[in-house]
């Protein structure tokens, strides 16, 4: 009768392998796709408010001319 211990070690081995593979590959496609998109014009303002470069009357102010309403 023979031992099945390192055959299965070994099948677990690339099986991880495989799946790590297929991770990177997704992340490394996934960020790309991400990457190419330009924010919109409300994330900016958003991301600029956050940061603290804008007060709130500037930011209130700047998204509603963004959203086509008057100041």
């Amino acid at each position: 009768m023979r031992p099945w211990g390192h055959e299965l070690w070994m099948a677990s081995w690339w099986i991880a392998l495989a799946a790590v593979v297929m991770w990177l590959t997704w992340t490394t496609m996934h960020g790309r796709t991400r990457s190419r998109e330009s924010p919109t014009p409300e994330e900016v303002l958003r991301r600029r408010y956050a940061g603290g470069e804008i007060d709130t009357a500037e930011y209130e102010r700047r998204l509603a001319r963004l959203r086509g309403r008057p100041d």
